[in-house]
């Protein structure tokens, strides 16, 4: 298991920082708890840490760029200095930077590709979930591209062109294909190797370990224009053990015929 102060970092240098955040970890503290544990705070020990070469800047501390859900793993970038911090920024709310995901869901997608442009607002009812709103509800575009379809479930290529918080996971429940894990928009919170294989009995001595047991989203690739040296960038994060785990077995137990 990763301590407290490991990272693993994608890209550094004087002006940015992209790193591949953990599934489970939050980017920043949640409201209630600002003692735990989160991927800013692991940023800046490691930016104080004297394992860093000192050819890079150490800031005080780095700035916030973006987020993603704390059950979501994959690339997240943060700025280093005001300069980088605001143009980063300004790419993200210009909408030139490029957000590729990838996802599980529940359901066999039947049009290769498409588009999914929902409105999304807060859902009054519930805290901290979002819905789609069509009167009050801001506008909200992902693209979606089909990568692997399997009995039941399909492997996904998503793309935000928006940034709303839970985006993906609104959108592909409005669509029919909710996230295959996904405790609040989808239909559970973790997926078994029983579910999957057929006659499959776990031992009844000990209880099943799922597969995975978290959202089956990943963050797999983010394009942004370097602050000061004004070229494309890309920061690309590989599957985790548990979305690779996950894909094996649906391509061993849940393959089209």
């Amino acid at each position: 298991m990763m301590s407290r102060s490991e990272i693993q970092v994608i890209f550094e240098d004087s002006q940015l920082i992209a790193v591949d955040k953990p599934a489970g970890l939050p980017v920043i503290p949640g409201r209630w708890n600002k003692e735990e544990d989160t991927l800013l705070a692991r940023v800046n020990e490691y930016l104080g840490s004297s394992s860093v070469p000192s050819s890079l800047s150490l800031p005080e501390k780095v700035r916030i760029v973006h987020r993603i859900d704390r059950d979501t793993s994959g690339v997240v970038v943060f700025a280093k200095t005001p300069q980088a911090h605001s143009e980063l920024c300004q790419q993200f709310l210009r909408r030139e930077v490029k957000k590729i995901y990838v996802g599980v869901v529940e359901g066999v997608v039947k049009e290769d590709r498409g588009t999914i442009q929902l409105p999304i607002g807060t859902d009054p009812q519930k805290k901290g979930v979002m819905r789609i709103d069509l009167k009050a509800g801001r506008e909200a575009i992902t693209d979606y591209e089909v990568i692997e379809r399997f009995i039941g479930f399909t492997l996904l290529k998503l793309q935000p062109r928006t940034g709303r918080t839970h985006q993906l996971r609104v959108h592909l429940q409005a669509f029919g294909y909710p996230l295959a894990v996904d405790p609040i928009y989808g239909n559970r919170g973790a997926l078994y190797l029983s579910q999957l294989k057929r006659g499959f009995k776990p031992k009844s001595d000990e209880p099943e370990r799922p597969l995975i047991a978290r959202l089956s989203l990943h963050a797999s690739c983010l394009c942004v224009v370097h602050p000061t040296e004004s070229k494309e960038i890309t920061f690309e994060a590989k599957l985790p053990k548990d979305m690779e785990i996950l894909i094996k077995n649906l391509r061993k137990y849940r393959r089209n015929p």
